[in-house]
């Protein structure tokens, strides 16, 4: 067995049962919505409390700052340990541990995404904005960017308390232009979900990479 095959049993949870580039962290009014047609988020029928199906992971600590409407945390995640980060106004990272591929060598780009890669084992800063878009919706943005291993969870959480439209609501990535893509139209790995929040819902996917994200429709 390979040490990445092996890596990935660690987790509790396999996960199947369940053109380098360099993107800027975008501000909320650099961000558009989303396309007339994206695909419409599915409602999770088998959704589990997000603490309570992944409060084994290590929950990681954020120092944070306000600047104006955006909202930035930094925290420092041990790649081979994992973490569950609660950022911004209650939204969520679930980071499985040895995701993240080593950013000296992986690449970063659409082409990179489905390519396997070494595993980064030194612990990493990242940066995470929160801020509300245009249209009145939760957004992220976290840097540096780094892609992950394929078929390893890392999976983003939107607390979204005034979502009541479900028709075309979606969570695409934004790259440094401004230009939103849902990657879930080719990708079902991406593809969108909702579920009950209390108050609001909860609108989730999984990620390929760290990059800006948005809640739209």
């Amino acid at each position: 067995m390979s040490t990445r095959a092996f890596r990935q049993l660690l987790a509790p949870v396999l996960v199947a049962l369940l053109a380098a580039c360099s993107d800027k962290a975008l501000s909320p009014t650099e961000v558009m919505t989303g396309t007339a047609t994206s695909n419409p988020a599915v409602l999770a029928a088998d959704f589990v409390d997000i603490t309570q199906q992944f409060g084994w992971l290590p929950k990681i600590a954020l120092t944070t700052v306000q600047k104006k409407d955006t909202v930035v945390q930094t925290f420092t995640l041990d790649p081979k340990a994992g973490g569950l980060v609660t950022f911004g106004s209650g939204h969520r990272l679930v980071i499985y541990p040895w995701a993240i591929c080593d950013p000296k060598s992986s690449g970063y780009g659409p082409t990179t995404w489905l390519n396997n890669c070494i595993q980064a084992t030194t612990a990493i800063k990242f940066t995470i904005r929160s801020f509300t878009t245009k249209a009145g919706r939760p957004g992220t943005s976290v840097m540096p960017n780094v892609r992950f291993e394929p078929g390893s969870l890392v999976r983003l959480y939107f607390h979204d308390a005034k979502l009541t439209t479900f028709g075309k609501v979606h969570i695409p990535w934004c790259n440094s232009a401004g230009v939103c893509v849902d990657e879930g139209k080719s990708d079902t790995w991406q593809q969108t979900y909702y579920a009950p929040g209390n108050p609001g819902y909860w609108v989730y996917r999984n990620l390929r990479h760290f990059s800006s994200y948005i809640v739209a429709y």
